[in-house]
């Protein structure tokens, strides 16, 4: 009489029971439990961090420039001011420094209103805008051409671009003229620097030429 063989688990039913054998360990099911729960939280934890981060706070951004054009209250005069300034306008005394003698009869509401109007922007608001503004300074002719690229938040500290350019050949105005530029930023607060820094501009005042009187004719008896 033969004797009765088990039967061998095919390969098939090998590869199915060996997982389950394995996975039946009880310290390995905790493991994977744990590494599952690890991978939950971590991808909790990076979307509660994109959800709660402000998308303006990350440092060294652009700061959007809501309007631009040149600054009305500068004055081509040959005695003024040969060298770079700029101004940080946030109030209305700010701003009557900024634009110089004035009539007294000039309101600073009326500058607001005359401003916002040739920069094409509804109004301007010092509660909701900060001004910029930067001079380049007199100059003998005209080609001169000065400009606030960009104003950046940044890490350690706020910052306003700007550019200054000369003639680039070709005929120019041959008269005084006074390049300006201001921006309208919304409202920011805490120092605003400017690049480069105005201490580093070399610009010497320039002694304009003024032609000699003409010499009275006399005429013969």
């Amino acid at each position: 009489m033969r004797p009765r063989c088990s039967k061998l688990p095919s390969r098939g039913d090998r590869r199915n029971s060996l997982p389950e054998r394995v996975l039946a360990i009880p310290w390995l099911q905790s493991l994977l439990a744990m590494k599952s729960l690890l991978a939950l939280s971590l991808v909790s934890l990076i979307q509660l961090s994109a959800i709660g981060a402000p998308a303006n706070a990350a440092p060294g951004d652009d700061v959007a420039i809501l309007a631009r054009g040149a600054w009305p209250f500068a004055k081509a005069d040959p005695t003024g001011p040969r060298t770079a300034r700029g101004w940080i306008i946030r109030t209305e005394n700010e701003l009557l420094e900024a634009a110089g003698p004035l009539p007294a009869a000039i309101a600073p509401k009326a500058l607001l209103a005359n401003l916002a109007k040739r920069l094409k922007i509804d109004e301007i608001d010092f509660n909701k805008h900060t001004l910029i503004v930067v001079s380049s300074g007199v100059k003998n002719t005209g080609g001169h051409r000065v400009e606030i690229t960009r104003v950046e938040k940044g890490a350690k500290g706020n910052v306003a671009h700007w550019l200054a350019t000369g003639p680039k050949g070709g005929f120019v105005t041959q008269a005084f003229t006074h390049p300006t530029a201001v921006v309208i930023i919304s409202k920011l607060d805490g120092p605003i620097l400017f690049e480069p820094a105005f201490d580093a501009v070399k610009n010497p005042p320039v002694k304009p030429k003024l032609r000699p009187a003409p010499k009275p004719q006399i005429k013969p008896d």
